[in-house]
């Protein structure tokens, strides 16, 4: 994707249209962020993972107080925010991202999430979606049993509310 070249003019309000196969390609949408980078002659356009934002270390918290476990918010390739600092930006396994492309909640016992990591977890997988665009993931490591239901519908409807104030 980098040697296309695609040529715009910008209008009269200094807007410009990126062509649809780039916005298909990186999942931009009508309310995507953008960062605008001067990098010398050249203005480098970047898409904000709202995952990063500082409202998803709130719900971190509020997630992690609900369920006394760790909690990580994920994005389509590794992990954004944690309340276990040791899993922070690791990348997320092939194995991973194949389930979260199912885009289903679920709870898995043996799914390896990062590499070189042995999970001894129950993992509960919360897909962030959107105008059928999946974001990432909220994921609760459960170390001795499953969550319970009133919690689960508690997570659930905050990952609900999370995902319409966010995207």
């Amino acid at each position: 994707m980098k040697n296309d070249i695609n040529i715009k003019n910008i209008d009269a309000l200094g807007r410009i249209v990126i062509p649809s196969t780039i916005r298909k390609k990186l999942g931009i949408n009508q309310d995507t962020m953008l960062s605008f980078q001067l990098d010398d002659d050249s203005i480098v356009l970047k898409k904000i993972h709202s995952l990063e934002e500082n409202n998803s270390e709130v719900l971190l918290k509020l997630l992690e107080k609900i369920t006394e476990n760790e909690v990580l918010i994920v994005d389509l390739e590794k992990i954004v925010l944690s309340s276990n600092k040791k899993y922070l930006n690791q990348t997320l396994t092939l194995d991973f991202k194949k389930v979260l492309e199912k885009r289903q909640k679920r709870l898995d016992i043996s799914l390896q999430f990062i590499s070189n990591f042995v999970n001894d977890s129950n993992l509960n997988i919360y897909p962030i979606i959107k105008n059928s665009n999946l974001y990432g993931a909220i994921v609760i490591l459960s170390q001795n049993s499953p969550i319970s239901k009133k919690n689960n519908e508690i997570i659930e409807l905050v990952v609900k509310l999370y995902t319409e104030s966010c995207f």
